[in-house]
């Protein structure tokens, strides 16, 4: 397999989630057959994709705005950090986004960024080897 096949692609797709714009770097359209070969060569993507489940997270905390004010959230496994994001938006005290995959790490970094996401940091977590002292240091 060639490098160009083995690299995913990505592009920034806008969501409107209750009302906020979020412009997020999410993996672009890919045949089938190219996330085959991703999947032998164990190419982590699955954290580039804006999933049902945290729309649905998203969804619950839009419902229970009161719940995020001043809190403390830390995201695992955390993708494109959407979740996270809309905390943020709806007046976390601080949100800490982690993730195992660096890319995934690189694109919430510059996400937040550009969406202007305040009182948020992202952090590289290994769910084999943590390192619990990690959210110490970011709150």
């Amino acid at each position: 397999m060639s490098d160009s096949e083995d690299e995913a692609e990505f592009e920034k797709e806008q969501f409107d989630i209750g009302g906020f714009d979020l412009d997020i770097t999410t993996i672009a359209f890919m045949p089938l057959s190219k996330l085959m070969l991703l999947n032998k060569s164990s190419t982590e993507i699955s954290g580039q994709k804006l999933w049902c489940g945290s729309l649905a997270v998203c969804e619950y905390l839009l419902a229970h705005q009161d719940y995020c004010v001043d809190k403390y959230f830390i995201e695992l496994g955390a993708g494109t950090g959407v979740a996270g994001m809309i905390c943020a938006k709806l007046g976390a005290g601080h949100v800490c986004l982690t993730d195992h995959d660096q890319r995934s790490l690189d694109h919430m970094h510059t996400d937040c960024a550009d969406n202007k996401i305040a009182n948020t940091s992202v952090a590289r977590f290994d769910w084999y080897s943590p390192d619990f002292g990690l959210f110490d240091a970011t709150m």
